[in-house]
């Protein structure tokens, strides 16, 4: 799927201004904290209105989509969230079950689906008991099985290793390489692994 933005909207002290387009690859929107990095995927998934500009799929306007549409197409993910239950319902996380596609995400979470099969992975909503990387890890085959044609992440990877990081990307690129992949990050450790790096500054995307 193709995305294409031509954005601008004023915010406080800058104007954030976009123009890109984007294809089936994962590219990273580096920046500091509070240059506009995270309000640039707010507008992408239909959470925030852009004042001037269009953003489309695939040549459509995404301002002409129901969000219930919109949102079938893109996924915009920030903070981790998490239900009361097995490791399968943070997978789930209320999609109907699929088995082949199911597996297929859990690659790599053995140990999650060893502790499901003897009741012994219940999750709490607050991510407890498990560790950052484990809350990564769950959260990233949530994002594999709900198979997004446009995936939005918004720091994803702040709080764990740079090895859990790594691993985290390497399963994404490799199971969603159909995707338009789209990372918010400060971090520039693991940008080895995105096909394209944009770099945001003051509101200003750049090459």
């Amino acid at each position: 799927m193709s995305l294409e933005v031509h954005i601008e909207k004023k915010l406080n002290g800058f104007t954030l201004r976009s123009d890109f387009t984007a294809g089936n690859t994962a590219t990273a929107i580096l920046g500091a904290s509070g240059c506009g990095k995270s309000t640039l995927l707010k507008i992408l998934g239909g959470f925030l209105r852009h004042a001037e500009g269009a953003v489309s799929l695939d040549g459509k306007p995404c301002a002409d989509m129901p969000r219930e549409e919109l949102w079938a197409s893109v996924q915009y993910a920030a903070q981790p969230a998490f239900i009361e239950g097995l490791f399968r319902d943070n997978v789930l996380f209320g999609l109907p079950m699929d088995a082949a596609r199911f597996q297929k995400a859990c690659e790599g979470c053995e140990a999650f689906l060893r502790r499901d099969e003897v009741g012994n992975a219940w999750i709490h909503p607050n991510g407890d008991p498990l560790s950052s990387g484990e809350r990564q890890r769950i959260v990233i085959a949530r994002h594999i099985y709900r198979n997004s044609p446009v995936l939005l992440l918004d720091e994803p990877f702040a709080n764990v290793s740079v090895d859990v990081e790594r691993a985290c990307l390497a399963q994404l690129k490799a199971q969603l390489s159909h995707a338009c992949i789209l990372v918010a990050t400060h971090r520039t450790q693991t940008l080895d692994l995105f096909d394209r790096v944009l770099t945001m500054k003051g509101g200003q995307l750049h090459e």
